[in-house]
């Protein structure tokens, strides 16, 4: 079915089509850029994953969708390869989409073959079937209460040979950095190493928020952030959605602009975790600090079993084809 006969169907205002009602994210949109260090000009992650689908030998022919754009840190370089007739990038918060269109504004981006739209992840099966040769989601999937139910959704959306692809979080590596957390603050104390209540606060809170995303018998129905994947479920669901999946470890779709994609070092895991505390759980320097200078020597056991890309499984890039 044509996609822009399809979306004449819905309201439309100042750009954007409401296909869903507008919701908005849990925190401030206009600081979500700030708080994940994101560069506002920052278009690699959309040309490394057309690059990436070049190497899968994926079909440009029909329109790609992006579930969940938020600031555009994916559209951006997507659009600006324009390989697709038509992108439609969507996101439940008006104030996202309004980023975006800005943004490309600000890039000189050619918007012609731009639509914008208010979509929930959980309202896919809208969608006209057999249409997009791609659907796309970067840190998207996990705030999908039924990923279940998308996964199948998405996959009658898709063309014949189309892709469905997301970059998500693993539950091996996040399991991992739980358990070693726990031991964060009785391990100072055994060094004499004393912390703020606040700090002792964040890490019991980390804690809880890695038991939270890996437990399957909780209610999540309310909370942003849900889950984290295990593999062979994504594997299982796909299949029984009529998709082939392959699985890319530890890679983000930044990563394919490059032959060949380098391998990472022996620290992945070391890096991954500094990273995770500072940019999303918002651990300030001086915790880093110490857990540095204390904690994070245990780390050489994960870094010796790491050589060669081994490291445990952090998140990666999830390669979905319809049969």
């Amino acid at each position: 079915m044509d996609i822009n006969s399809w979306l004449k169907q819905w309201r439309e205002k100042a750009g954007i089509i409401y296909v869903s009602q507008p919701h908005r994210f849990a925190h401030d949109e206009t600081k979500y850029d700030e708080q994940y260090k994101i560069d506002p000009k920052d278009i690699q992650a959309g040309k490394g994953l057309v690059s990436l689908l070049r190497r899968c030998d994926a079909s440009f022919t029909g329109p790609a969708l992006e579930i969940g754009c938020g600031t555009g840190r994916l559209s951006l370089g997507l659009v600006q390869e324009n390989v697709y007739p038509v992108t439609l990038l969507t996101d439940p918060s008006v104030k996202f989409l309004k980023i975006v269109q800005e943004k490309m504004t600000r890039l000189s981006i050619n918007q012609n073959s731009i639509r914008y739209a208010v979509l929930s992840a959980e309202e896919i099966g809208v969608l006209p079937e057999n249409t997009f040769s791609l659907i796309a989601l970067r840190s998207t999937l996990h705030h999908v209460l039924d990923v279940s139910k998308f996964i199948h959704e998405a996959a009658r959306a898709l063309l014949p040979g189309g892709i469905l692809t997301f970059e998500e979080p693993c539950r091996e590596g996040f399991i991992i950095m739980g358990m070693m957390a726990q031991f964060m603050i009785p391990m100072l104390e055994a060094k004499g190493i004393g912390i703020s209540g606040k700090h002792q606060s964040q890490i019991k809170t980390f804690v809880d928020v890695m038991k939270f995303y890996s437990r399957y018998d909780v209610d999540k129905t309310s909370s942003e952030d849900k889950h984290v994947f295990r593999v062979d479920d994504v594997m299982k669901q796909g299949q029984s959605a009529g998709l082939k999946v392959e699985f890319l470890p530890n890679r983000a779709f930044d990563e394919f602009i490059y032959q060949p994609v380098s391998p990472h070092d022996r620290k992945f895991f070391n890096v991954f975790f500094k990273k995770y505390l500072s940019y999303c759980m918002s651990f300030d320097n001086e915790l880093i600090d110490v857990l540095d200078k204390h904690f994070f020597e245990y780390f050489s056991f994960i870094e010796d079993i790491s050589e060669g890309d081994n490291a445990p499984y952090m998140h990666g890039v999830f390669i979905c084809i319809k049969l």
